[in-house]
């Protein structure tokens, strides 16, 4: 469950995240580009009015409106704004899951090396479209976490079992990703996001770790 707490100025309410594991996928990945792009709100010879520019689309972020809807406020206000965002970047550690419930169905994280033909391709044909793994996230992460369930092998051993993989439903799971709460998939972001070397072979399991089970809507 995502909470955020209000943020009152004149008339107007604004819905601010209330700690850094209420940020959804979305607004964690818009706050990592604006990170990267930083130098690109920096205005030459008037650096605080080049922090003012990123803070104002950082603000755009996390309350998650748009640029004339700050038109009208008067500038004293904007410290209300500027304490939350400290506040908030204050302790920026995320819980860390491995499943979480999601319209009633369970989803599961597979080890990157274990992908079918099917998904690999898919992977690969997403990376070639962008020059980043930041800005095709959460298509790479539909690939991977999807529904599924605890079976049994011949073994009597309990393996998880993700429903078979069709490209088609990528762009919809993708989407709705990032409205969910960014800590569900921090582990696997960090691995796509700290992924350099491209040999599946070679590959890390960040499913490794025992981590707890989240329920959600």
């Amino acid at each position: 469950m995502i909470k955020v707490k209000k943020i009152k100025i004149a008339d107007k309410e604004f819905n601010f995240p209330k700690t850094y594991n209420d940020l959804t996928l979305g607004q964690y990945i818009e706050v990592a580009k604006l990170d990267r792009d930083r130098a690109n709100y920096m205005v030459k010879g008037n650096e605080t009015f080049g922090e003012y520019l990123f803070a104002l689309k950082m603000i755009e972020v996390l309350c998650n409106i748009k640029p004339n809807d700050l038109d009208d406020v008067e500038i004293k206000e904007f410290s209300k704004f500027t304490e939350a965002i400290h506040e908030l970047l204050s302790n920026t550690k995320l819980k860390s899951i491995t499943t979480f419930k999601y319209l009633d169905h369970d989803y599961y994280f597979k080890s990157f090396d274990n992908l079918t033909n099917n998904e690999y391709i898919s992977y690969e044909t997403k990376r070639v479209e962008s020059e980043s793994n930041l800005d095709i996230l959460p298509e790479l992460l539909a690939i991977i976490c999807r529904p599924g369930k605890i079976t049994l092998n011949k073994l009597n051993k309990k393996v998880t079992e993700l429903d078979r993989f069709d490209a088609t439903e990528l762009v919809d799971r993708a989407e709705a990703f990032k409205t969910l709460p960014a800590y569900y998939f921090i582990d696997a972001a960090n691995f796509f996001l700290n992924r350099k070397n491209t040999t599946v072979k070679n590959s890390n399991n960040y499913t490794s770790q025992k981590k707890e089970k989240i329920n959600t809507q």
